[in-house]
C-alpha cells in the first residue's frame, strides 16, 4: 500500500498549486543553483559503458547532456531514468560510470530519484551502486519506485525479465504466477491513487509479454488519476495513445523517451508540470544509428532531417484534478 503521507485531497491539490509555483524560486543554501520542484529530467537508454571493451561514444554523448542541463536556471529538481542505463549486460562498472557522469548535477542538489529496469539492466548491479534507491521499492523482489514530482507522482515499474539475468528483450510483468506482485500492486493501488500519476516503465506497453500489457492498458484507462504512460526502449521520441477497446471512448496517452546516446533519436526530455497540464519537451542532441558518423552524404542528410523534424518537439498531458 502507499504511505498515507503521499495522499492529498482535491482541495489540497487546488490550494497547493500556488505553493508549487512559488517553489520554483526556492534557493538552496550556500549559493547553490535554484531547483524547480515541478521540473524533472527524463533520460532513457544511455547504455553507459564502464568497461574497457565495446563502443564508448554514448559516454561522451551522455556527458554532453549533463553539460547542457547544467546551464539551466532553475535546474530540474530530479532525474528519472527509464532504463537501460547499462551498455549491454548490467555490469556494476556501467552503473558506477553512470553515477560519475551524473555527479555534476547531483553535486548541485539534483536528485537521482529512480530508474526503471530495462532488458540491459541487472537489479543486483544497480543495487550495488544505488542501494538506497533499490531499498525503496514498494514491491519486494522488483525495483518499483514512487517519485514525488510536485503536482504529479511517477510510478516507475520494473519490466526486466523476472530473473536477474539475460532474458527476452521484451518486457515482463507477469512472467510466472509467483511473480505477479507488480500486477497485484497496480490493481490494488492505481484505481485509488491520491494524486495525478504517470505510469512509467522501460518497455512500451505493446512489448510487455504474457498479458501484462493488456492488463496495464485496462488499469490505466480505468484509473481516473492516471496522466499518461512514459517509456524508453525504442530509442525514439514517440508520442502515441492506447485504448482499452474499440467500443470504449477511454484512451490514455503514451510517450517514448529517446536514447541518451547509443543510437536513434539522441537527447533527453524535460517534464514540466503546471496547473492543468504536464508538458514533456524533447531536447535533441542529434540522430545516429550505431555509429555517430554517417559514411555518405545521403545518410548524413537523412539523419539531419530526422533530427530537425524532432527538434523541440513537445507532448502535452492534461492533469486531472484528483478525483479521490
Amino acid at each position: 500500500m502507499m504511505e498515507s503521507g503521499n495522499r492529498i485531497g482535491r482541495r489540497e491539490f487546488i490550494c497547493g498549486t500556488a505553493s508549487f509555483a512559488a517553489g520554483v524560486s526556492l534557493a538552496s543554501s550556500g549559493g547553490r543553483r535554484r531547483l524547480d520542484p515541478n521540473l524533472t529530467l527524463l533520460v532513457s537508454d544511455p547504455h553507459v559503458n564502464g568497461g574497457d571493451k565495446g563502443m564508448k561514444h554514448m559516454n561522451a554523448a551522455f556527458a554532453g547532456i549533463v553539460a547542457e542541463v547544467l546551464k539551466m536556471n532553475p535546474l530540474p529538481a530530479r532525474i528519472v531514468s527509464l532504463g537501460d542505463v547499462s551498455y549491454m549486460s548490467g555490469a556494476v562498472a556501467d552503473y558506477r560510470r553512470f553515477a560519475e557522469l551524473l555527479k555534476p548535477l547531483t553535486d548541485l542538489g539534483v536528485v537521482f530519484a529512480a530508474s526503471a529496469m530495462g532488458n540491459h539492466d541487472r537489479r543486483s548491479s544497480f543495487a550495488a551502486v544505488f542501494p538506497d534507491l533499490a531499498a525503496k521499492t514498494v514491491v519486494q523482489g522488483w525495483i518499483v519506485s514512487i517519485v514525488d514530482a510536485g503536482m504529479v507522482d511517477l510510478l516507475v515499474l520494473d519490466t526486466l525479465w523476472a530473473k536477474d539475468g539475460p532474458g527476452s528483450a521484451n518486457g515482463v510483468l507477469n512472467y510466472e504466477k509467483a511473480n505477479r506482485a507488480q500486477l497485484d500492486y497496480i490493481a490494488e493501488n492505481l484505481p485509488k491513487w491520491p494524486k495525478p500519476v504517470f505510469v512509467c516503465a522501460h518497455h512500451p506497453i505493446g512489448e510487455i509479454n504474457w498479458g501484462g500489457g493488456t492488463f496495464l492498458v485496462g488499469q490505466m484507462c480505468a484509473a481516473k488519476n492516471v496522466v499518461g504512460f512514459l517509456h524508453g526502449h525504442r530509442h525514439r521520441w514517440a508520442p502515441d495513445w492506447i485504448n482499452r477497446d474499440w467500443s470504449s471512448n477511454a484512451i490514455a496517452r503514451t510517450l517514448g523517451i529517446p536514447s541518451g546516446g547509443i543510437w536513434g533519436d539522441i537527447g533527453y526530455a524535460l517534464l514540466k508540470t503546471e496547473p492543468g497540464k504536464a508538458t514533456v519537451r524533447f531536447r535533441s542532441r542529434g540522430f545516429w544509428f550505431m555509429n555517430p558518423a554517417p559514411k555518405d552524404d545521403r545518410q548524413r542528410s537523412l539523419w539531419r532531417a530526422i533530427e530537425d523534424d524532432a527538434r523541440n518537439a513537445v507532448c502535452t498531458f492534461p492533469i486531472p484534478i484528483p478525483l479521490i
